[in-house]
């Protein structure tokens, strides 16, 4: 008797019970489908809203933001005007790899100078050197305003960006946020490299077919640039081994397009001067050489760079370097 009326209990119960977790699934289901249509609504309302000025504020601040639409933009004008990337030469391949390594460098000094209010640790100096040999870079790589001259333009163009970007870090170390510059710090000296520069390259200097004043400006801007990191390792060297990230980054950036120059010349040395098919090409070579012993001066840093970013992985962490081997 009991069993039986145990079993009623249970055929009883069971049929509400059922209906109500029935319910309950269904409600569930719909609140999860709600949740769901809701996230595409969002990515929906983008597209029928627009972006909101605060959205474009913020973006317009973002340095890396207005790169790559600096970047979106020229490569669709490039296409306008005929240009074809699979088509561009060699050279001009190399041009935009090494000034697109070089201007994230600067990207990321400046977003970490806009984000911090600071210019702890950048180097005053370097920058100089840099605005100096990105200077004359222009007026002397200028190419004929001629459609034909396109690609050369293209890179040119990339090229600016970096002088640009240059000229603003530099308004920022001695104007804006000059009370955070750690001039102490700086120690290699503007007034003593550029002369130096300038009068071994009237000394030594290789020969180009565009005459000795240009073979003379060339290599002012090489022997610049050579030295131009010089002066932010010394100061990575007096703060302690200590390097922010962005510097770091920065400096390992420019190696990079340093390493993509050298490549190039590497490939092209023998454009340099006139000389027979059994001459010693004294002028391609020298070039590479000093290429080499740009690359060799940040090879210290470069290795303890690569070290910690692989070991660590993490490109975020500020970087510690051995302060007696920098």
């Amino acid at each position: 008797m009991m069993s039986l009326a145990t079993d009623a209990q249970e055929i009883m119960w069971s049929g509400p019970l059922d209906e109500a977790d029935d319910k309950y699934a269904k409600r569930k289901g719909k609140i999860a489908s709600t949740r769901a249509l809701a996230k595409y609504e969002e990515a929906l309302s983008f597209f029928k809203e627009g972006v909101s000025h605060k959205q474009v504020q913020v973006m317009i601040q973002d340095s890396f933001v207005v790169y790559i639409c600096f970047l979106m933009l020229g490569s669709w004008l490039y296409h306008q005007l005929g240009g074809s990337f699979s088509k561009a030469s060699f050279d001009d391949v190399m041009g935009y790899a090494s000034s697109i390594a070089e201007a994230f460098g600067l990207l990321l000094v400046r977003r970490k100078i806009q984000r911090q209010g600071s210019v702890a640790g950048v180097s005053g100096m370097t920058m100089v050197m840099y605005a100096v040999v990105y200077f004359l870079r222009e007026i002397l790589l200028l190419p004929p305003l001629t459609l034909e001259a396109l690609d050369m333009w293209a890179v040119e163009v990339v090229y600016l960006t970096s002088l640009l970007m240059v000229l603003d870090i530099l308004r920022s170390i001695f104007v804006t946020y000059r009370s955070s510059y750690q001039e102490e710090w700086d120690l290699l000296r503007v007034k003593y490299l550029i002369p130096a520069c300038i009068v071994f390259a009237a000394v030594l200097h290789p020969s180009f077919r565009e005459g000795a004043w240009y073979s003379f400006c060339w290599t002012a801007c090489l022997y610049l640039d050579v030295l131009a990191l010089m002066p932010q390792v010394v100061m990575m060297s007096r703060s302690g081994g200590k390097v922010s990230a962005p510097i770091s980054h920065f400096v390992a950036a420019t190696a990079v397009s340093r390493l993509v120059d050298l490549w190039f010349w590497i490939h092209n040395f023998d454009m340099v001067g006139e000389y027979g098919p059994n001459d010693f090409h004294f002028s391609g070579w020298l070039i590479i050489f000093f290429h080499v012993v740009h690359l060799l001066l940040v090879a210290d840093f470069m290795y303890y760079y690569l070290k910690a970013r692989l070991v660590n992985a993490n490109f975020s962490e500020d970087l510690t370097l051995p302060t007696e081997e920098v």
